[in-house]
């Protein structure tokens, strides 16, 4: 084989280990949901278990050498039940007010003496 070859069989092999570390890491992303499913309801029951099904099923959209269907469906999931798991996190929040209150009134400071007056000269005397 030539080095050309060989050069292309590696990067090929590089790629698909990358795609497999990708989904591994997408897949326990996935698995680490599963804590709060019983609170997402079935929409995120749905994606977790659909997810998880198509990944390790041997029925694909592209050959399984071929990772990329299996890293979008998981991260198809965890975007959705990410997005799921924030709108609960709202919901618990306590609603926040819509408006400002009022700000007090601050009244401007109040001179206590009037500042001194310069005296007039004397007519006639020379300037200081």
């Amino acid at each position: 084989m030539s080095l050309e070859g060989r050069l292309l069989v590696a990067a090929i092999a590089l790629l698909m280990l990358a795609m497999l570390a990708v989904a591994i890491v997408l897949g326990f992303r996935v698995w680490k949901m599963r804590r709060m499913l019983a609170e997402l309801g079935a929409g995120g029951k749905f994606a977790f278990w659909g997810a998880l099904i198509y990944t390790i099923s041997p029925v694909d959209l592209l050959p399984d050498p071929i990772l990329l269907d299996d890293i979008g469906i998981l991260a198809g999931s965890l975007l959705y039940l990410t997005h799921l798991v924030r709108k609960l996190h709202a919901s618990r929040r306590p609603p926040t007010p819509h408006y400002l209150p009022p700000m007090p009134q601050q009244q401007p400071p109040v001179p206590t003496s009037p500042a001194p007056q310069p005296r007039p000269l004397p007519p006639g005397s020379p300037p200081a």
